[in-house]
């Protein structure tokens, strides 16, 4: 804080305060999910940081201030990068060569693998009675061994794999959860809030207010290439103003006149968004 003595002889003070909130990875334990993977170190790096300052306006030799107008302002900055653990499930790799001999679904029972090219009319089905096992529309013959031809994979699937990383985890059951990533998300943002107060008289006060935010949110990547699922990148910007006035017109009625503005931007944006992906695994009119 500060105190001063006014030109007029009044004392005006100013307030304010800074502060600062860390957090940092060298203070914390290794979350379970590390460690049981062997891993030593999640990062997490956060710093939230600012200040406020209000007081009375003072211009020496100009504006006296006194009373009359008052004044605050306030910042705020975040920067962050925190790791983000994630579990997926993956095609192994006999799948990807259209080996589905040992895929069973979540009871453990194996799970069939049907030509398409077999579909056939089933002469006993009921239209009058829900479609079931018992009560099929269609009949198809499973692959032999539940395998896949070669011959018979997509040419565009195929080369959409090679975007797909190979499974590095077994945590299971039956090749679920097989592939683990620790990648880092960025936060980034920073705010400020003006408002401006000034009294005509005894009964009339008139507010002004200003704040501004700008930020960017960078979403951890699960796959290190543009196949990876997830949000994407975002950037925002917000700007917003306004004006009061308070007539005070007895003690019971106070009348109120405001405007205000208010604009807000956001943009999200994956990885790699210029890429032509469509063409490069060979699927035509994608765009």
């Amino acid at each position: 804080s500060a105190a001063r003595t006014a030109s007029n002889g009044a004392r005006w003070q100013w307030h304010g305060r800074v502060f600062e909130n860390l957090r940092n990875d060298l203070l914390d334990a290794v979350p379970h999910e590390i460690a049981q993977r062997g891993g030593t170190k999640s990062l997490l790096r956060r710093n939230q940081f600012g200040f406020n300052i209000a007081g009375p306006v003072v211009i020496p030799r100009v504006y006296p201030g006194g009373h009359a107008t008052y004044f605050s302002v306030s910042y705020e900055g975040v920067r962050e990068r925190i790791s983000r653990s994630q579990l997926r499930t993956i095609p192994t790799a006999p799948e990807r060569r259209g080996d589905f001999s040992g895929t069973v679904d979540p009871a453990g029972s194996p799970l069939p693998i049907y030509d398409p090219l077999t579909t056939q009319p089933n002469p006993l089905y009921d239209p009058s009675q829900p479609v079931t096992r018992e009560n099929l529309q269609y009949f198809r013959d499973p692959f032999p061994g539940n395998l896949i031809p070669l011959e018979r994979l997509d040419a565009v699937a195929l080369n959409a794999l090679e975007f797909y990383p190979a499974s590095n985890a077994s945590v299971g059951p039956f090749d679920r959860n097989n592939y683990f990533s620790v990648e880092p998300e960025t936060n980034s943002a920073n705010g400020m809030i003006l408002k401006l107060d000034h009294s005509v008289r005894e009964r009339h006060k008139l507010t002004f207010g200003a704040s501004f935010s700008n930020g960017f949110l960078g979403a951890a990547r699960i796959f290190p290439t543009p196949a990876s699922p997830g949000s994407g990148d975002n950037r925002f910007h917000s700007r917003r103003a306004s004006l009061e006035h308070a007539f005070t017109q007895s003690a019971q009625t106070v009348n109120t006149l405001g405007f205000e503005a208010e604009t807000f931007s956001s943009k999200t944006q994956g990885p790699d968004t210029d890429g032509d992906y469509g063409g490069r695994i060979g699927l035509a009119g994608a765009g």
